[in-house]
């Protein structure tokens, strides 16, 4: 569906980035981000291409309607997303009190908790070395 980079762009532009911009928050190059827009990667998204478009989605989308939408011109189904990018997504697993799982269910969703934790504690350090860097030289 050629309706995915037309809809990355729009959420790009109406978030008031640029390529320049949008690229070091999604971890990945200026050239890589127009080849999405311009629908010059193909589907279905795999590996650390679906893994950039995933992060992208956390970045610019803005509401679970954006996010719906997003993912189903990335053919991307929610069916299949891990407990990990449906948290950074903003879908919170749901756990049904009583069921036989409760617990370990439990026990899974805050080590997700834990592990986003620690991975945005690792980026805040590198954000802050990399302005202390650029703040002495």
């Amino acid at each position: 569906m050629k309706d995915y980079g037309a809809f990355l762009y729009n959420l790009r532009s109406s978030s008031g980035l640029s390529l320049d911009q949008l690229a070091p928050l999604a971890e990945t190059s200026k050239s890589t981000l127009s080849r999405l827009e311009t629908n010059a990667v193909s589907k279905p998204f795999k590996g650390a291409t679906r893994k950039l478009v995933l992060a992208l989605a956390q970045v610019l989308c803005t509401s679970s309607g954006d996010i719906e939408t997003y993912l189903k011109l990335a053919d991307i189904d929610q069916a299949y997303l891990t407990d990990k990018d449906k948290i950074l997504l903003g879908f919170s697993p749901q756990v049904k009190p009583g069921s036989p799982n409760e617990l370990a269910n439990l026990e899974r969703i805050l080590y997700t908790y834990t592990e986003i934790l620690a991975h945005l504690e690792a980026k805040e350090n590198q954000i802050a070395l990399q302005a202390l860097h650029h703040f002495l030289n």
